[in-house]
């Protein structure tokens, strides 16, 4: 049931735009969707738009499972640092989901960002399978 959920989710939101123009319609300095290659293999991505002066927010973060544990997390999430660096932020943000295997969670905490919030996405959802979004933020120095 979760994954018919997640995939109707996707199917009628991020599938839509094939082009991704959400993320590179606008300079780089704005937002941006950046791939991981590993020999020609591409092991993982992550977009990112400046919702504010300050604050630049990536979504999207992903690695192959084959991948994993290679330091790419870390690697594409540089990139964006370096990025909103660069337009002046100061700070980074991330939202995910408390659904377990909660990977996502376990990574932020693991490398320095603090949880600031965690939400119901919607009563429905909350009360069918207990799911939370988790709101993280870290600093860009």
């Amino acid at each position: 049931m979760k994954i018919i959920v997640l995939l109707r989710h996707c199917l009628s939101n991020d599938m839509k735009d094939k082009e991704l123009k959400y993320w590179t319609g606008n300079p780089p300095s704005i937002s941006g969707y950046l791939v991981a290659e590993l020999e020609g293999i591409v092991v993982g991505t992550i977009s990112y738009i400046k919702v504010s002066n300050e604050s630049v927010e990536i979504f999207r973060l992903s690695v192959d499972q084959r991948f994993r544990k290679l330091g790419i997390s870390r690697k594409l999430v540089q990139a964006v640092k370096e990025i909103g660096a660069m337009n002046g932020c100061t700070f980074m943000t991330a939202v995910t989901n408390s659904d377990p295997p909660a990977h996502a969670i376990s990574y932020y905490q693991k490398n320095g960002w603090t949880e600031t919030d965690r939400v119901c996405c919607s009563w429905l959802t909350y009360a069918i399978y207990g799911v939370k979004l988790v709101y993280f933020k870290k600093n860009i120095q």
